[in-house]
């Protein structure tokens, strides 16, 4: 996986969620 899009609202939530921080490099905003 080389990129994670969720919606732009919850990007920081996503980043910040308990098993989402090994990827906060690959969350970007749909």
């Amino acid at each position: 996986i080389t990129v994670i899009r969720v919606p732009a609202e919850s990007v920081e939530k996503y980043k910040t969620a308990a098993g989402w921080q090994d990827y906060t490099n690959k969350i970007q905003a749909s």
